[in-house]
Parts: C-alpha cells; structure tokens; sequence
C-alpha cells in the first residue's frame, strides 16, 4: 500500500520520517510506503485522478487543505466546522464510479488538542482561568481555534482572541475575537498577560520578527505552544505534528485491524524525529 504528503512545497516535510517509523511499530513496513508528493493546486486535479485501490489515503498540507475537498465523498464534523482537512483516507468501493471512496478529516485538531492536554499535565495545572491567543490567521490557526475552544470549555474564561496582519474572513464564523498585529503592541502584551495558552501558527520567516516582541521565548518551530502564565517554557510544534500524525495513521490502517496503541506509536515517532534531528 501506499501514502503520501501532498502540497507544496513538501521537501522539508517531517511526514515520511513519522508514518514509516509507525509502519515499523505496526509491522507493515515492509508493504506500505509513505512518500512525499509535491502538487500545487493546478495540479491537484490530475494527482485525484491517478488514485487508486493501492494507495491508503494521504496527508495534504498547503496549500491544498481547502481545494482537496470539492475531491472528497465526505468530510468529518472538525473539517467541515474548519472548511480544513489534512487527511485523505482511500477505501475502494465498488459502488463508486472509479471504484473509490474519498474520506477527509482534519487531525490538526486532534494534535494541537493533545499538546494543550500534554503540557498541562506537564505543569500539574488543572483549572483552567484565563483564555487563549492565537498567532497567525490561516488553516492552521483556524484548527488552533476549534482546538481551543474543547480545551477552554470548562475554563473561567472563554476569550481567544485571534492575532494577524489581517482580519480573516473566518473570525465572525467561529465568534473569536481579534486584534491586529500593526500597532498594537501594549494591546498584544495584555492578551498575552492574561492568557492561560498562546499558539503561534506562523512560519519562522515571519516568526522571527514579530514574536520577539510579544513573548520573552523564540520560537524556532511551526507551531509552538506558549503557556505565559503557566509554565516558563514553549513546547515545539513537533508534538503537534506527531499527535496528528499517529491519528492519520490510525485511520489509514483500521481497515487492517491490528492493535494499534497511540502511547506506543507515539514513542517511536518521537524516537525518530530525535534521530533525523541529529543526522
């Protein structure tokens, strides 16, 4: 069987080092391979067509998340809710026209979700008071959001504010509030002051001259969460992108039924991203 990442540009991504180390767990590297495929979004139509019973699904990553799913028979609730998703599941149906049925979900959700329950056990710090921010506006942050706002239901306060350059068209959507990145610094320390999370979405490139700012931390990573009140350091987006990859995994394999332990496969993503790191 095969997988993928798609988007691009993909070169840089983590995606083949995380599946093919949870292949091993599994037991299946020997028939199933994970690639990386670069495809804009002109040419995402012909990558759909080529599709066929030997591909298990695929990760999309930008600038597909949105695009792919006109593609797809059905999305899960969190992409619909995200209008996201950066997981594909193949499954061959010979009901289908093609012989195929398309599934998306969003685990973006999921991941980000898992790293604000992981740091918060980490800091034993179980009532939840102030809100959340969030850095950045695009597909990401909007799963940020959604993420959120599970983490924050229970919390004394609610409040996410969204930070950008720009307003994206989403905020009213999801009843966020927002505050812009130009000129208001005093307004950006007080958000982050009183926030129990802050979650940059930004890449480094943009990262770098904005958040040193805002937060005494850098953050050399994707995706980083920040817990200014709560603990004194950030955690790296690279947890992110291991608990939404043991969920794209999952739902790649279930038709295989083995026993999948997420705890274990977990360990050994995190075991091989530390090994790529020192190479």
């Amino acid at each position: 069987m095969q997988a993928a990442v798609i988007g691009t540009p993909v070169e840089q991504s983590k995606s083949p080092i995380l599946h093919s180390a949870a292949y091993a767990a599994l037991g299946i590297a020997d028939s199933w391979k994970y690639t990386k495929c670069e495809v804009s979004e002109n040419s995402l139509r012909a990558f759909m067509q080529q599709l066929d019973g030997s591909w298990a699904g695929f990760s999309v990553t930008m600038p597909l998340k949105s695009a792919v799913i006109q593609y797809l028979d059905e999305i899960s609730a969190e992409a619909t809710q995200t209008n996201a998703v950066n997981t594909v599941v193949v499954k061959t149906d010979k009901n289908k026209t093609r012989g195929l049925h398309l599934s998306g979900c969003n685990t973006d959700i999921y991941g980000i979700r898992q790293v604000f329950y992981e740091a918060s056990s980490l800091a034993n710090h179980e009532e939840l008071q102030g809100g959340g921010i969030i850095l950045g506006s695009g597909a990401t942050a909007r799963s940020a959001a959604n993420a959120l706002k599970t983490v924050l239901q229970n919390s004394t306060s609610k409040r996410i504010t969204v930070i950008s350059r720009r307003k994206p068209a989403w905020i009213q959507e999801v009843e966020l509030d927002w505050c812009s990145f130009e000129n208001h610094t005093r307004r950006i320390n007080q958000l982050v002051n009183s926030s129990e999370y802050a979650v940059s979405t930004l890449p480094w490139g943009a990262a770098k001259s904005l958040l040193p700012t805002i937060f005494p931390q850098t953050f050399p990573h994707l995706l980083e969460c920040a817990f200014p009140k709560v603990l004194p350091f950030s955690i790296g987006g690279e947890r992110m992108l291991i608990h939404q990859a043991v969920l794209q995994v999952e739902l790649m394999t279930e038709h295989l039924g083995l026993r999948f332990e997420a705890d274990k496969i977990v360990e050994v993503m995190t075991i091989a991203l530390k090994k790529e790191a020192r190479v």
